[in-house]
């Protein structure tokens, strides 16, 4: 098995775990207020656990490179719209003001370039539009753990 491939399937087997705690999920989308609601964009869906979340607030349109994954949202939520893209792929393709809202959970520490991420992601914004993002925090907390899942960092 390849580095990667055994990467992806560390996160994969990390997701299925989580899909057994919906509680989880439901505590980060409330933590993000009502605000979250009308035409939702979230990156980095995964296989759903917060999507099911999301798609309870609004016309919800997840972005998520891997076929496993986006498989398995489209399964779970058949009326979401599932784009099998990158993060970066999409946002370069889709029209401004698009989005109510756009949510990165548990995403932004996998990206290299997180800041060039968050000054693409403004434009698709409507003009009243939330930018909600949830992060692993605390630096000194990096462990073998987070390598392993690919991330690249965490947040103050």
């Amino acid at each position: 098995m390849s580095e990667e491939t055994s990467e992806q399937a560390r996160i994969i087997a990390s997701l299925r775990e989580l899909e057994a705690a919906p509680n989880y999920a439901r505590w980060i989308v409330d933590s993000f207020g009502a605000t979250i609601t009308g035409r939702i964009l979230e990156i980095g869906a995964g296989s759903g656990n917060v999507s099911v979340e999301l798609a309870e607030r609004g016309e919800l349109t997840a972005i998520e490179p891997d076929d496993r994954l986006a498989m398995r949202l489209s399964e779970r939520l058949p009326r979401c719209r599932v784009i099998r893209t990158t993060a970066e792929e999409y946002v370069g393709q889709a029209p401004p003001g698009s989005f109510d809202a756009i949510v990165l959970a548990n995403v932004l520490e996998h990206m290299e370039n997180d800041e060039a991420m968050l000054d693409s992601l403004r434009p698709l914004l409507g003009p009243e539009g939330t930018l909600a993002i949830w992060v692993p925090a605390f630096p000194l907390l990096m462990s073998r753990y987070d390598r392993r899942i690919g991330h690249v960092r965490r947040y103050r």
